[in-house]
């Protein structure tokens, strides 16, 4: 049995221990360099239980190492209570004693990680944000480190991160003056930069409203941040801000006066032509005002009567006059008993000339967007007179 005395050191790459990162034990003999081969180490921390690793040691440096990881904040020392090989042709070695076989890492404590606090959004004239740091190293100068950007150096427990782009979210970690690094913080949301409204198309109308009866709509499109809609009402190009369901009181009843979409229910043949626009407002200035659209309002079609005559002779062109309104119709005849001909004059006029002795019956009718309506009169055409025979007394 050989029996090899050594002394111990501790490095890392870093140059800096942090709690629970790993740590490299370099073991060299004092008495001779140890062969190349595989070793077990057996080692304590703190005096407390035995822990057992590998080493190996080759190209004839004579030194061998194993990793310790795991170790807490504060002193921590580090015994080797064992050292042996199974390699051939290697003499067994042993610790003998404690002395000179010990060494003394001084453990960094990590830093907690950065508490979230106020966080800046941007605004209209400010493209990024910030975020408020607490809870950052009381000691010595720190560097928080931003994902996926964002740097801040500075000393005391709090700081502020600038330039932080919009529509991002961010975390943020703290290394101390050990060069120890904290876990990330809690998430911080930089929202993205308010814009000032736009109108991305006109307003779009409907062709047509009837009069008194059914509802129409216009529609803004607009884009933008914390958007308002105000409509306004149009006649002659003067416009008024249209605040209540009958304000202005045109005779129709408003509702999402203040929405994308504006209805306009019941109005009135009066307000055909009107027009109306929207103003967007929003977060940010300026505002943006919609092209106008026209409300269109047509008549619902009557028809009330069929003026002209009841009877008529063969051969003998007569006129006929629908009372009407809210469109132009359109005039047919159906021949019953008696056959007769008809032609349009104009709106509302036409003339029946009659062919055959009988019943015939004439229509006016009219069919549109708002509706239907018609009339009808049936003729008597009766036959002209005619000598059929002549009788006297001779003398």
């Amino acid at each position: 049995i050989i029996v090899l005395y050594y002394t111990l050191t501790s490095t890392t790459n870093s140059g800096a221990i942090c709690a629970g990162s790993s740590v490299s034990i370099n073991v060299t003999s004092s008495a001779a360099n140890l062969p190349n081969g595989s070793y077990t180490v057996s080692y304590k921390i703190n005096g407390g239980t035995t822990q057992i690793t590998t080493m190996s040691v080759s190209s004839g440096s004579g030194t061998g190492s194993f990793s310790v990881s795991g170790l807490a904040a504060g002193s921590q020392v580090i015994n080797i209570v064992g050292l042996s090989t199974t390699t051939p042709n290697i003499a067994t070695t042993y610790v003998s004693g404690t002395a000179g076989y010990t060494t003394t890492v001084t453990v960094n404590a990590a830093p907690t990680a950065p508490i979230v606090g106020t966080i800046t959004q941007p605004t209209c004239a400010t493209a990024t944000g910030s975020v408020a740091l607490s809870g950052l190293p009381a000691s010595g100068t720190w560097t928080v480190t931003g994902s996926p950007s964002g740097t801040l150096s500075g000393t005391g427990t709090t700081g502020t991160v600038t330039g932080l782009a919009a529509n991002t979210t961010y975390t943020f970690k703290v290394s101390n003056s050990s060069g120890c690094t904290s876990v990330a913080s809690g998430n911080a949301v930089v929202n993205a930069q308010p814009t000032a409204p736009t109108t991305s198309s006109p307003v779009v109308a409907p062709a047509f409203a009837c009069d008194g009866t059914n509802s129409t709509t216009f529609t803004v499109n607009a884009s933008g941040t914390g958007l308002n809609y105000q409509w306004q009402r149009g006649i002659g190009g003067v416009y008024t801000i249209i605040t209540g369901a009958t304000n202005p009181n045109d005779g129709a009843t408003y509702s999402g006066f203040n929405s994308a979409v504006l209805t306009v229910a019941n109005a009135p043949l009066s307000m055909n032509g009107y027009t109306y626009q929207c103003v967007v407002s929003g977060t940010c200035n300026p505002s943006a005002t919609s092209n106008a659209a026209t409300l269109h309002v047509l008549p619902i079609p009557t028809v009330t009567s069929i003026v002209g005559q009841n009877s008529l002779c063969l051969s003998t062109p007569t006129n006929y006059t629908a009372t009407h309104s809210g469109g132009t119709g359109v005039w047919s005849i159906v021949n019953g008993t008696g056959a007769a001909t008809i032609a349009t004059n104009g709106d509302g006029s036409a003339t029946v000339s009659a062919t055959a002795a009988g019943t015939v019956t004439i229509t006016y009718a009219i069919s549109g967007f708002c509706g239907n309506a018609s009339q009808s009169l049936t003729i008597t055409v009766d036959p002209n007179a005619s000598i059929t025979s002549v009788t006297g007394i001779t003398t």
